[in-house]
């Protein structure tokens, strides 16, 4: 038992060891790690502690590594767009080679962006997928919601309105998570923006009246969104007056394309042709295809009712380089193939990976069911030897008890013919008398009161009775009592005993094992015979007389004083 135990220690302290000089944490700049702690919730603030002060922060590899990581989730976050990402890529490598996963994913995520701020889609997506599954698993909140978040603005070029649904929801459970209500608002107007553009106004005003009370949390740019998602709705309603109030709010405090194209369509109608004019010139500037396309085709219009044909064929071009940098149908399929393939692969290596954890935890399983046998058999063998010696001493004190018993049986019986024939036999019974005294003090000694038969408050054909012996001759010989026995016994104790039998009639609660073991208590049978009849061992027969002084009497106390009130009835 002790090599054994030895022997678990051992192998829990390489263990250990194992695990402390595998565990190793690349060191970093702490004004970086500081800025990176605020890159979730405050980009700006992130993004002023570091700027500019690359040379003066960076050591190494490691800071340089981090400084580009948060640099570029900070300016992304602000919605500015970054056409170089080769810092990011670098940032991504070494962070591989660190194995730190959660900083590599979200390299993964700023590379992914990069690409799609040079409208190179296709790869943007994929890198962007790459970042999703290297964040499986992931405890950061942050990370899945900014995964969530770019994978449905990039399946919106797709078309495909399920992907962009269930990203959303995802962006949506990602915010939830994290608690930030600055992300809650962005999320729920997000899906807001989702069923604006396909005319579901119900679920849009569902989200937006989640959305609207969060607005004070979320970043300027958010506000500008949610401005101009409302502003689209009261348009939508006729209501200009409150449209145009949104929309240039949303322009001034974070210059929104779409609210630029608004504005202009709104000027128009107020025959406001330089405001108009102005507001489709910024609105062109989207990134957004629709919205720049929208917005040219105004001023095409404009220019062509101007005469100004030298305008008009600019214009054209521009509207044209547009429509070029569109993805077409079939790469917008080849897209969302390419997404549902990888999800496939993905699930499936997932899955060989789960039963390869699951065959590794089988076999481990095995090798320890194989020791666990192993010891055990080793303990079942020592039990069974403590079992034997019990068992030995115990059949010992039942034949003992038994003999005993039975000699007294003799001397009684043979005392009461001789007590008839008094006179006649008077010195026989003198000297049997002494006999039976010295029995009653042996037989006294098996008792845990010390008491003496004549002393059992209990008439002599019930200790007399042949089933009691029987049931003796029973325990001595180490066989439980059968059906039989037993009701022999309870006929016995109804017909003779009426004050236990009232007793027990008033308990109704009692089971037959704990009936067994009060009546045999009442009949003076040791323990140790009782342990033997019922099939119970001697600790439970001790712990069952116990639980019956409280469940009978009412009382707490020992096994003794539950043998003395059964007793003394």
């Amino acid at each position: 038992m002790r090599t054994d135990r030895t022997g678990i220690l051992h192998i829990l302290c390489v263990t250990v060891m194992l695990a402390a000089a595998c565990s190793h944490r690349a060191s970093y700049n702490s004004t970086i790690e500081q800025a990176e702690g605020m890159t979730d919730t405050d980009p700006h603030g992130a993004l002023t502690l570091i700027y500019g002060r690359k040379d003066s922060l960076c050591a190494g590899a490691a800071d340089s590594a981090l400084y580009e990581l948060v640099y570029t989730e900070a300016v992304h976050d602000l919605g500015v767009k970054l056409n170089d990402g080769r810092y990011i890529s670098s940032s991504e490598q070494y962070f591989r080679l660190n194995g730190d996963r959660r900083r590599r994913a979200r390299a993964l995520v700023q590379a992914a962006l990069c690409m799609y701020d040079n409208r190179n889609l296709h790869d943007a997506v994929m890198l962007m997928k790459k970042a999703e599954d290297v964040a499986d698993g992931e405890d950061d909140s942050f990370l899945h919601f900014r995964i969530a978040a770019a994978l449905a603005m990039m399946n919106r070029e797709t078309g495909n309105r399920t992907l962009v649904m269930k990203y959303r929801r995802r962006e949506l459970d990602a915010a939830r998570r994290s608690g930030s209500e600055r992300h809650m608002a962005r999320a729920w107007n997000d899906m807001a923006a989702e069923y604006r553009r396909t005319g579901d106004t119900d679920s849009f005003m569902t989200c937006m009246n989640r959305c609207l009370p969060l607005t004070s949390k979320a970043a300027p740019e958010a506000q500008a969104l949610i401005r101009t998602n409302m502003g689209c709705y009261h348009m939508n309603r006729g209501d200009t007056a409150r449209a145009m109030q949104l929309f240039t709010m949303a322009y001034t405090a974070s210059p929104d394309r779409l609210a630029s194209l608004m504005l202009g369509d709104i000027y128009a109608t107020r025959n406001d042709m330089d405001r108009a004019v102005a507001m489709w010139y910024d609105a062109a500037d989207s990134y957004t295809a629709a919205i720049s396309k929208n917005a040219l085709k105004r001023l095409i219009a404009r220019s062509l009712a101007d005469g100004d044909g030298k305008t008009q064929l600019f214009l054209s071009e521009r509207l044209n380089s547009v429509y070029d940098g569109e993805i077409s149908t079939g790469t917008a399929s080849e897209l969302v193939n390419l997404q549902k393939d990888y999800d496939s692969m993905r699930s499936e290596r997932l899955h060989q990976e789960r039963i390869m954890k699951m065959g590794g935890a089988a076999a481990l399983l095995v090798i320890a069911m194989v020791w666990f046998i192993g010891y055990h058999r080793r303990r079942m063998s020592h039990y069974g030897r403590v079992i034997n010696t019990q068992n030995r001493r115990l059949k010992e004190m039942n034949d003992g008890y038994t003999r005993d018993l039975e000699h007294y049986r003799e001397l009684r019986l043979t005392l009461d013919g001789l007590q008839k024939e008094h006179e006649k036999y008077a010195s026989l019974i003198e000297v049997k008398t002494r006999e039976l005294e010295k029995m009653q003090a042996q037989l006294a000694e098996y008792q845990n009161d010390r008491r003496k038969p004549e002393q059992w408050n209990m008439e002599d054909r019930l200790i007399n009775a042949d089933c009691v012996y029987a049931l003796h001759r029973m325990a001595s010989a180490g066989r439980a009592a059968g059906k039989q026995d037993w009701d022999a016994l309870h006929a016995l104790i109804n017909s003779h005993d009426s004050r236990l039998g009232e007793l027990l009639a008033s308990h109704s609660n009692l089971s037959p094992t704990e009936i067994n073991v009060i009546i045999l208590t009442r009949l003076r049978f040791i323990p140790t015979e009782i342990a033997v009849l019922t099939g119970m061992s001697s600790q439970s027969v001790t712990n069952t007389r116990a639980r019956l002084l409280t469940k009978m009497f009412g009382v707490k106390g020992g096994a003794k004083d539950f043998d003395d009130r059964i007793r003394g009835i």
